[in-house]
Parts: structure tokens; C-alpha cells; sequence
């Protein structure tokens, strides 16, 4: 797999949002939102993005078309991600990517839990969410193992400083 570039966005870039929610047909309108939104609704929603407390990535095409996009809402210890790709640009691992960036974003603000609501039958969000709790333990290992090795340095400076001392 390439690398897939993903940006994030910032307030002039709702322009090129809104043409990219309204893109996508009505099932999946209702497969990432869970109901169906009608085009004023999905206006609204873009105008509703709070870029100083939220975080929106983005994937574009050659023509830097939005082709997809991840819209990170931060709450109080948590944060919610609700992902979208156009039709033809998906099985590309957009949508992969972008999770991988707002796990990455949710770590840094020291989120302990990204949310993803999707219907069960939304199978492209049902394969990112099981990536995403493979994306955690991948994360909880490093820890560990950072963990653990500061704590062999903080070991291994002590013997040395008291052979210093010594």
C-alpha cells in the first residue's frame, strides 16, 4: 500500500467539504450519518464544524478534488470520528488512513476513547472499527515498551552513577 497523504483542515477548506458530503448518494448519507440527511441538513452540519475544538482531515485526488474526509469532534475525555469516501475512490485504504491520522490526533489530546457510531451494517465502518481496536493495542504495546525501556535507562543511569560515586 502507498502512502496516502492526509491534510488536515482548516476554516477556508469547509468550501471544498460541503461539495464532498453532498456528493455521496442517500444511503451514504445515512450509512455515515446513520439517518438520512437531505442537502440543507449536510449544509448545516458543515457550517456547524468547529474547527477550534474539532479536527477535519482530508484525502484529495489529483485535481484536489475532497475525496475523503474525517471529522474528529472532541468531547470532554473522548471524541467521537465519522468517516467518508466517495464511491469510487474507496477499497484504496482512505478510509484506513484517515483513521490512522485522527487515532493519532485523539492520542495526542490525550483522549482515552475515539468513538466511531455506525450502523451494523455499514461494513467499510465495521472493518475500520476492528482496525481501530488493533490500532489501540498497537498503541498500548508501545507504551509498554517505552515504559520499559525508560525504565532500564532510569536503572542503567543509577548503577552508572553510582559507579561514579563508588
Amino acid at each position: 500500500m502507498t502512502d496516502i497523504p492526509v491534510r488536515e483542515l482548516s476554516r477556508p477548506d469547509r468550501a471544498a467539504l460541503e461539495p464532498h458530503f453532498l456528493t455521496l448518494g442517500p444511503e451514504d448519507r445515512r450509512l455515515r450519518f446513520g439517518v438520512p440527511l437531505n442537502d440543507d441538513a449536510l449544509r448545516a452540519y458543515v457550517a456547524r464544524i468547529d474547527f477550534e475544538r474539532d479536527v477535519v482531515f482530508g484525502v484529495s485526488d489529483d485535481g484536489l478534488h475532497l475525496i475523503g474526509a474525517a471529522h474528529v469532534a472532541r468531547g470532554d475525555g473522548h471524541a467521537e470520528l465519522g468517516v467518508s469516501v466517495l464511491p469510487g475512490q474507496r477499497g484504496r485504504g482512505i478510509g484506513g488512513a484517515l483513521l490512522a491520522r485522527a487515532h493519532l490526533r485523539a492520542r495526542n489530546w490525550g483522549v482515552r476513547a475515539l468513538f466511531m457510531h455506525c450502523l451494523t451494517e455499514n461494513g467499510a465502518m465495521m472493518h475500520l472499527a476492528r482496525k481501530q481496536e488493533m490500532l489501540k493495542r498497537q498503541f498500548a504495546a508501545m507504551e509498554t515498551a517505552l515504559s520499559r525501556s525508560q525504565a532500564q535507562g532510569n536503572w542503567l543511569s543509577g548503577q552508572l552513577a553510582a559507579l561514579n560515586n563508588g
